[in-house]
């Protein structure tokens, strides 16, 4: 069993969730079976659809392999600390969580997972699988896979000479290149052509331009295709050689089928890690998502919510504080002789009949439902006293039922009717006269009344003869009693009336609020963007924060702001908002209200207090803020401001690639502004008049350019003197090997990254020809690209500006010719 989380979440939610209810999975296969076991689809695609942020879900997949073979309730048991896991700390009202189950022919399950970025009673963005993720879902994986046996995708005896991937929308109709790349390395190496890492690599680089590498994967760019492709396994991996493929190739035919067997000490280890991961986030979800108040008991209405009833039961012509009287009123429909409902909303019903008898099943369990979503009118379809109703959730009230108690004349006892009820005022009712008239009389089986001697009073007797008199006072007192009964139930049938006009008030309150949350929503979101557009996050940082503008590290698509040990780079994207992030930091990112957030850790009313201030048409504006124009970075694309994040992230370059490898002294690396990416190239900006648009990329058998760069012109100047002569090479590394040999005072240097130029190269260099019109060595190869580009330079050249064409003696190009020279230095 595997989980991971797969790089999905800006889209639209309606359309993930129609993929994973359809028939056909992305290869066009029809599925056997799709099974909802979490949640509400549709609500949760409308949740995410209605989000405004960019990354909107979450979408996750629990794959099982086809031995595996869960039960259902082994299934179960995975959603559930799935669930427990990612949502840790949260309650269930707090998150929407969506699961569906597809079984595939071959036996292999997939559990796929969506979640919306939106933590529900804050409206904070949620990210359950943010970087690191595998610190979290790696021990619970592992822990099921150790006690259950299932496939573990870091079994080596489960290494693939190649893992295929996804195959690109363009390739479905022909063949996957990934294969065609293996099945041709697979033969060399058969053919003992291929023996270790670097063969492969050799290998590829004469298919296309290797643009990565590292110890799992080879990412190539293929002659004539415009996108690298990524390939892994073991084919492709740093310690390959023939060897392990063999081995591996034994281990897998000599697997048994089925799940393998457990182990309880592995399984102990990883529930460990997994509860500590647990822990941790459930204390980070707490502090950042505090939990709502508890809504009120409905079980048991409160003495301060009694207090208007008991009001009525005092003076039953008094209306509830609160309830608007419309004067309509809905008369209760009799269904053989009982009373029923309306179809109305709205609850009517009078406790007592015309005939006296008293409602019994008005006073059974009845549910009240409010309607989701919210948006929607509010639907009640009954009502019982002391409710409580609140939007967007369903909740169920319960009237105790009232069961026939022996009382007068067929009619229920009406303190057993008010203490089943279980309302406050009964004890204040059953005080004084009104107890008085619910004394209990003799009735059959009772025994007889009997006169005693000396006195006016009927008392028992043997024969059973009733007295007129005693007659009569008993039924006075019947009377008495069926009228305080229909007294009674008198008011209560106008107390539940009163509490259905206030229903109805409620109701149309709600409804006036859900009519107007759109426009109230509409409005927020658009004084966020206001904010982000309108405010130069620039003045702002420096003014309230104290940051200091780094004018030599900035540029006009991108400021550099620093204070103490804090770094930040501020750029503007094309949709008008200024974005940062952190140098140190990749978690501190994002527009200006995060940066507020990141900083003074606040919510989103007090981030909306402070930096109304700041918007140029607040009537009191911040003493703060600048009075001349806001500074602001030129906008770039969003690919263009990741450039710029990796770039800054970077350090300097301390590998010892160019040093041992390539013979350039330390002091020249520095000069030129290598920088070190995290898998330790050496990466040399090219830049334009805005700053940088991306960088060459080498090290030992690679050589590749920025993902989401933009090849330009690497410039460096090695003082700061006025420039006399341009050096222009190939790459960068011909450049610095050329100001070894050869610098003089003056001299800039410029490389292209190939001999291949765009238009942009083209215009950028003939306008650094022009500007400084000094002349211009061109120091390219020494073979027929570089004669060819040599030649079209010279030719775009302005005519007062002179190009000299230099080579190097005995070397294809300058760092050979440098190596070769420190050869034949004598070592000291």
């Amino acid at each position: 069993m595997h989980i991971k989380f797969l790089p999905h979440g800006t889209g639209v939610g309606q359309d993930a969730i129609d993929y994973l209810l359809g028939e056909e999975d992305h290869k066009g296969e029809i599925r056997a079976s799709v099974e909802v076991w979490r949640g509400n689809p549709q609500l949760t695609g409308k949740l995410i659809d209605s989000l405004k942020t960019v990354h909107r879900y979450t979408s996750g997949v629990i794959n099982f392999s086809p031995e595996d073979a869960p039960t259902d309730e082994e299934i179960g048991i995975v959603l559930d600390e799935f669930e427990r896991t990612a949502f840790s700390g949260l309650e269930r009202d707090q998150y929407d969580f969506c699961a569906v189950v597809h079984r595939e022919s071959n036996g292999g399950i997939h559990i796929h997972t969506i979640i919306p970025r939106v933590e529900l009673t804050t409206g904070k963005a949620m990210n359950i699988a943010p970087p690191g993720w595998e610190y979290t879902f790696d021990p619970l994986r592992d822990a099921f896979n150790h006690e259950k046996g299932w496939a573990r995708p870091d079994d080596p005896s489960r290494a693939r000479l190649v893992q295929q991937g996804k195959a690109k929308p363009e390739w479905k109709s022909g063949a996957d290149k990934k294969i065609v790349v293996t099945d041709y390395l697979t033969k060399l190496v058969a053919n003992n052509v291929v023996t270790d890492r670097q063969g492969v690599l050799k290998a590829l680089g004469e298919l296309g331009e290797i643009t990565r590498t590292t110890d799992k994967s080879v990412s190539i760019k293929l002659e004539g295709t415009n996108k690298a492709i990524k390939l892994q396994g073991l084919l492709y991996a740093s310690d390959f050689s023939p060897r392990t493929i063999r081995k591996v190739a034994e281990e897998a035919a000599s697997r048994p089928a089925g799940r393998g067997r457990p182990d309880e000490a592995a399984a102990r280890a990883a529930r460990q890690e997994l509860e500590n991961a647990v822990q941790r986030r459930a204390g980070y979800n707490r502090e950042r998502y505090p939990a709502p108040r508890p809504r009120t008991d409905l079980s048991a209405p409160s003495d301060a919510a009694a207090a208007p009833l008991d009001a009525a039961l005092a003076d039953p012509g008094q209306r509830l504080p609160g309830v608007v009287d419309d004067g309509q009123r809905q008369p209760v429909e009799l269904v053989d002789g009982q009373p029923g409902t309306t179809e109305s909303d709205e609850l009517r019903a009078d406790p007592a009949t015309a005939d006296g008898s008293v409602l019994q099943e008005s006073s059974r369990a009845e549910a009240v439902q409010i309607s989701e979503p919210v948006s929607e009118q509010v639907k009640i379809k009954k009502a019982a006293y002391g409710t409580v109703f609140e939007p967007g959730f369903k909740q169920f009230a319960e009237r105790p039922s009232v069961e026939p108690a022996a009382g007068i004349g067929g009619l229920p006892d009406v303190s057993s009717l008010l203490v089943a009820t279980q309302w406050p005022g009964a004890s204040k009712f059953l005080s004084g006269a009104a107890r008085h008239n619910l004394v209990r009389h003799g009735g059959p089986g009772a025994g007889s009344v009997r006169w005693e001697r000396g006195s006016d009073r009927p008392t028992e007797g043997e024969g059973g003869t009733i007295n007129d008199r005693a007659r009569k006072i008993a039924d006075e007192a019947i009377d008495q009693a069926k009228r305080a009964a229909r007294a009674t139930a008198g008011a209560l049938g106008r107390c539940a009336d009163a509490a259905g006009r206030a229903i109805d008030a409620i109701g149309r309150a709600c409804r006036k609020a859900d009519a107007a949350a759109p426009v109230i929503k509409a409005n927020m979101d658009a004084e966020l963007d206001r904010f982000k557009s309108d405010i130069s996050l620039s003045d702002y940082a420096q003014a309230e924060f104290g940051y200091e503008l780094v004018k030599k590290e900035s540029s006009a698509s991108s400021k550099v702001l620093k204070v103490g040990g804090d770094k930040i780079i501020v750029t503007r994207q094309k949709d008008g908002h200024d974005v940062y992030f952190s140098t140190g930091d990749a978690s501190d990112c994002g527009s200006i209200v995060d940066f507020l957030q990141n900083r003074k850790r606040v919510n989103l009313g007090e981030v909306r207090k402070e930096l109304r201030q700041w918007l140029p048409s607040s009537k009191k504006p911040s003493v703060k803020r600048p009075q001349r124009p806001p500074e602001r970075a030129v906008a770039t694309s969003k690919d263009r401001t990741e450039v710029l994040r990796q770039w800054a992230t970077m350090k300097p370059y301390s590998a010892s690639y160019l040093t041992d490898e390539r013979r350039l002294d330390p002091q020249i690396i520095e000069a030129f502004g290598v920088r070190q990416d995290s898998h330790g190239n050496a990466c040399i900006a090219h830049r334009d008049a805005s700053g940088v648009l991306g960088w060459e990329s080498k090290n030992k058998g690679f050589t590749g350019f920025a993902a989401g760069g933009t090849r330009n012109v690497s410039f460096t100047r090695l003082n700061d003197g006025p420039i006399t002569r341009l050096v222009l090479t190939e790459a960068a590394i011909d450049a610095m090997s050329f100001a070894q040999l050869r610098h003089e005072p003056g001299t800039a240097y410029m490389s292209t990254g190939g001999t291949q130029l765009s238009q942009a190269q083209r215009e950028q260099i003939a306008q650094i020809m022009g500007k400084y019109a000094v002349p211009v060595v061109l120091a390219m190869d020494k073979d027929e690209a570089g004669e060819k580009m040599a030649r079209e330079i010279a030719a775009m050249a302005p005519e007062s500006v002179q190009t000299l064409r230099e080579v190097p003696e005995g070397a294809k190009d300058w760092n050979e010719a440098l190596q070769a020279k420190q050869r034949a230095m004598p070592k000291p």
